[in-house]
């Protein structure tokens, strides 16, 4: 069984264990690339688990896939995911921030935005802020429900490891200002809101109805 869900590693681990008796071995292959990675083949996948499982079931994930990795032990496929959602989500609320700074001192978000895509601030997360955020379109790409369950995953497996996130706390709680006005349902970028209600300021430049 390839289970290309998110979840924690410590209940991947445990799956396989329980299903190792019945002759069932269980792999970790969980995605990133999103909707349009999906259509397109081009998703990474993190593997890990029973190498000669992982090479059995490969031909298939890179049907997915352009980018399929195997990163050793049962469990750690599900870190990698973890750790790599951590990074788009934390980079997702800094490209909100520095879009209210670019503002505030007097500089088009958009146009600040522009600018970063072909600088060292470039990154999918900025991307989706440029492409979503900043003209106020909050329909769900990827919802930001499933962004706190990972979130909130990621910070479960700081505290087991014993590992600060101090930065990943910050978007924890804008996601849960968020989910607290019903906005789970939306895409994650509707932390812009939660941004500027934190300033009192409407950054959003060019925002639709």
């Amino acid at each position: 069984i390839a289970d290309m869900s998110t979840n924690a590693p410590a209940i991947v681990q445990r799956l396989a264990k329980e299903l190792a008796p019945k002759g069932i071995t269980l792999i970790d292959s969980p995605v990133s690339g999103g909707v349009d990675g999906a259509e397109a083949a081009s998703l990474a996948i993190m593997c890990s688990g029973d190498k000669a499982a992982f090479d059995k079931v490969k031909p298939l994930l890179e049907c997915m896939g352009k980018n399929v990795f195997h990163l050793g032990a049962i469990g750690m496929g599900n870190v990698a995911k973890l750790v790599n959602n951590m990074v788009s989500f934390c980079n997702l609320v800094t490209a909100c921030e520095a879009m209210a700074l670019a503002k505030r001192a007097g500089l088009d978000p958009d146009v600040m935005a522009g600018v970063m895509q072909t600088a060292s601030g470039d990154s999918a997360s900025l991307k989706r802020v440029k492409r979503k955020a900043i003209h106020g379109d909050f329909k769900q790409e990827f919802a930001l429900n499933l962004a706190y369950k990972d979130l909130g995953l990621a910070l479960d497996l700081g505290k087991e490891t014993g590992t600060p996130l101090s930065v990943g706390s910050h978007a924890m709680t804008l996601m849960q200002n968020a989910r607290s006005k019903n906005r789970g349902g939306e895409d994650v970028s509707t932390l812009m809101r939660s941004i500027e209600e934190g300033m009192n300021d409407q950054i959003r430049t060019k925002a639709k109805p």
